[in-house]
């Protein structure tokens, strides 16, 4: 009976280690796998636009919210409650077209702006638009390559990666891509020049935020 016992004795060890290793092997490659998922979210460039906002701003964050500076993005940001001539007005007036304009900077430059509105007169005020024209600091990520103010999107046009707004007179230079509006640079009769397709600012907004025009200020 030993002889036959200590065989299966052993080999029945050896399993149970063979398991145990490969058991270890998965866990260690899951492990792995889920640090390389962590490492890759933290490398995600805080200065890039979409449809959702600016790196860690996005529409309809409350404006009392917003941090001080970003690394990477702003170093301050200024504030100012303005009526909707752009005038800069007291916070206590509760008029409904009011807002604040948020001017954000980056080593002396302004890099982007950004409106915080009510949206229906709820004096909540969130960020319910984003102006970007600076030519350094904040790109848009298009099929893995980062353009910013300034760059030519000719090939990207051509190509119908990035397609035109619509048909009314003043669509024709804007393009969108992933909720992105994309401005081109136009003459002064406000046409795009063929060889010259390249970014004058980006834009998105949430008109849900937006408080409505009254119609007595329609023209």
């Amino acid at each position: 009976m030993k002889k036959i016992f200590l065989p299966f004795l052993v080999a029945g060890v050896m399993l149970a280690t063979g398991c145990s290793g490969q058991n270890g092997a998965v866990n260690n490659d899951a492990t792995d796998s889920a640090a390389m998922e962590t490492a890759e979210v933290t490398k995600i460039p805080v200065n890039l636009i979409t449809g959702e906002g600016i790196g860690p701003l996005k529409l309809g964050m409350p404006v009392d919210q917003i941090p001080a500076s970003m690394e990477g993005l702003y170093d301050s940001f200024e504030k100012k409650f303005v009526d909707e001539m752009g005038s800069e007005v007291d916070k206590s007036d509760n008029n409904c077209l009011n807002n604040y304009e948020l001017t954000f900077i980056k080593e002396g430059k302004t890099v982007f702006e950004c409106t915080a509105d009510d949206g229906d007169c709820t004096h909540n005020y969130v960020l319910a638009d984003f102006l970007v024209y600076d030519p350094s600091t904040v790109k848009i990520d298009i099929n893995g390559s980062q353009f910013g103010c300034g760059d030519d999107l000719s090939e990207l046009i051509d190509s119908k990666v990035v397609t035109v707004k619509g048909d009314g007179p003043f669509d024709n230079s804007v393009y969108i891509f992933n909720g992105v509006e994309i401005q081109l640079a136009t003459d002064i009769h406000g046409n795009v020049k063929k060889n010259e397709r390249v970014i004058k600012y980006m834009r998105i907004l949430n008109a849900d935020y937006m408080t409505p025009f009254p119609e007595d200020y329609i023209p």
